[in-house]
């Protein structure tokens, strides 16, 4: 957070900026590994704009006239193609994360499309790996201030961080409904396994549950009670 502080403020919005600009072709190549050419479309109109009208990135006038940020990482990718979250895991300095979004942050910083035009292994991977630098060191200011005031620090960070990447998540599929749906499916799954009782049921049950931790969910067993209330609840 010192870091952080001894940065003047137009300073390092404007390195923030330009890191972002930098980091949409990575966006624009997972936009397009997903499938969703709407948001490619959107990132290239970012690149070009920010590129031209905003100084090199250094400013963001893409959002301000209507082309907001998208998101796209490995990580996501992964998950669109069906790889599980596995556990939760919080790295030093770069914080919280799964194992999936983990190894999706690595393939990310190897693969950088700018990290490679701007020379490969020698120039390009050190940029990359500075760049992840600067995304962490944005946050430890919030991060310290949470855990000042937060009674059980770890539980927030993990809570709320999966709160936020849930809503990445779904916006890879291209469609929040039909991540509500596949939530409500596993919850209708886990009551059916509670109403049939015997081992086959409780297998349902401990199947569900384990979906549904991997989305972030801290407690399936009352989420599927709540999505699907009732005589099975």
């Amino acid at each position: 957070s010192n870091v952080v502080k001894t940065v003047p403020a137009p300073i390092r919005d404007r390195l923030e900026d330009l890191d972002a600009n930098l980091k949409e072709p990575r966006v624009l190549a997972n936009n397009i590994l997903q499938g969703r050419f709407n948001a490619a479309g959107i990132t290239i109109g970012r690149i070009v704009f920010n590129t031209t009208f905003g100084l090199g990135g250094l400013f963001d006038v893409a959002t301000a006239g209507g082309l907001p940020q998208q998101s796209g990482d490995i990580g996501q990718t992964l998950f669109v193609y069906g790889v599980p979250a596995g556990t939760f895991v919080n790295a030093p300095y770069y914080g919280p994360s799964t194992q999936r979004d983990a190894v999706g942050g690595a393939v990310d910083t190897v693969a950088d499309p700018v990290g490679w035009v701007m020379g490969g292994i020698l120039i390009g991977w050190p940029w990359s790996i500075g760049s992840g630098l600067l995304g962490a060191t944005a946050h430890l200011a919030q991060w310290q201030e949470a855990e000042n005031s937060s009674i059980d620090f770890y539980s927030f960070l993990r809570s709320s961080w999966y709160q936020t990447r849930r809503g990445q998540l779904r916006e890879a599929l291209g469609n929040a409904q039909a991540a509500d749906l596949a939530l409500h499916a596993w919850a209708i799954r886990h009551q059916l396994g509670k109403a049939i009782g015997d081992d086959e049921g409780r297998e349902h049950v401990a199947e569900a549950e384990r979906a549904m931790t991997d989305e972030g969910i801290r407690s399936p067993h009352r989420m599927a009670n709540m999505i699907v209330p009732g005589r099975w609840s």
